[in-house]
């Protein structure tokens, strides 16, 4: 009954019967490949093959293009997926030890006081929201949570309350540890971390040093498992320039140029990212100096590969506004050069070819 309303959505949608999303074979390879880290990371060679993460269409189309082109027809929404579970399972298959390290990595992860970000970080919004801080987090929550699955185990509502965390969290280890994912397990944890909150208590009242010892050694292994390092300053950094370039790219939108530039500026302090020299590069483009905007695409299509078709492709329409046609298809031919499908940009460039005939053909015609 749960899964009606998604269904029933994806079958109107063209999506064929898929009961949440078409996009659950592209995850599940995402978190199983020879190059998969256990968080959200695109591998190198699919990158190469023209998947940016920039656009959630743009990425779905990148996926597909690859599983048509391999399977050499027209693919539904759900025969895509299918495609991406088998590349998914074809790791397991073929390097199951090095697939089993992985999810022990992924475990890990899922137990750590950090939060896995995709979309929007969550340290960066606490230097917005002071507040949000100060709130308890995973790292401890999860340490009085297991507490309270152990000492309430023989109530079968607590093991119902323990299998369905397990099978959550089996569900998150098969594809790949973010924190939006992770968050829904809070609600349940809470509950869980509350009950092992006042069982802990009651067995201090008791005195009862067989049963509070090892409480406290279990919260205390669990606290350190929760503190282990997944990821490190970089990858912090990385997530706060992550949030300063999308505040950037807020008042960009708006209007306010001078309050973006100086959040593109801090999240290029923080960690120098494609996106980030992008997002500059437009608004210098929206600001009339060409010459400062194609500077720093150039240097993107040079620096980082995963953004480089798209940057080709700026740089085609600043060479079009500036006049030089055969500069914007020489950029065009690159960029198709690098998509897995190019059909967009070829009908881009047959557009700029027949200008440019015609405007040769105006002199003899007078």
């Amino acid at each position: 009954m749960g899964l009606c309303p998604s269904w029933l959505y994806n079958a109107v949608h063209g999506q064929g019967l898929v009961p949440v999303s078409s996009s659950g074979g592209i995850n599940f390879f995402i978190g199983n490949n020879p190059e998969a880290s256990g968080r959200f990371h695109l591998p190198r060679g699919i990158i190469e093959k023209g998947v940016s993460g920039v656009s959630h269409s743009g990425f779905w189309q990148g996926f597909r293009s690859i599983a048509e082109k391999a399977e050499g027809r027209p693919l539904s929404a759900s025969e895509v997926s299918s495609f991406w579970y088998r590349r998914g399972f074809e790791f397991w298959f073929d390097a199951p030890s090095e697939a089993l390290r992985l999810t022990g990595r992924k475990l890990l992860m899922s137990l750590s006081g950090g939060e896995m970000s995709v979309h929007h970080p969550y340290e960066f919004g606490k230097t917005l929201v002071p507040w949000l801080g100060r709130l308890p987090g995973f790292g401890v929550v999860f340490p009085f949570a297991l507490l309270g699955l152990v000492l309430g185990w023989r109530n079968p509502t607590v093991r119902w309350l323990a299998a369905m965390l397990g099978a959550y969290w089996l569900t998150m280890l098969l594809f790949f540890v973010a924190d939006r994912f992770r968050i829904v397990m809070l609600p349940l944890l809470a509950v869980s971390a509350a009950a092992g909150m006042v069982l802990f208590v009651e067995n201090l009242r008791r005195g009862s040093r067989t049963r509070v010892w090892p409480c406290m050694t279990l919260m205390a292994v669990a606290f350190i498992v929760t503190t282990n390092p997944t990821y490190g300053d970089r990858v912090a950094r990385k997530y706060a320039a992550s949030g300063y370039n999308r505040l950037g790219k807020a008042e960009a939108d708006r209007g306010h140029y001078r309050l973006a530039m100086m959040h593109f500026g801090r999240s290029l302090s923080l960690y120098p990212s494609g996106i980030a020299y992008m997002n500059l590069a437009s608004l210098f483009a929206r600001k009339g100096d060409f010459q400062r905007a194609k500077e720093i695409y150039q240097k993107v299509v040079h620096f980082y590969p995963g953004m480089r078709r798209i940057a080709l492709v700026k740089l085609a329409h600043i060479a079009q506004l500036q006049g030089d046609l055969d500069e914007a298809v020489r950029f065009l031919q690159r960029a198709a050069g690098l998509m897995a499908d190019p059909s967009s940009v070829e009908k881009k460039i047959e557009a700029l070819e027949k200008r440019m005939g015609n405007r040769r053909r105006r002199p003899r015609d007078r």
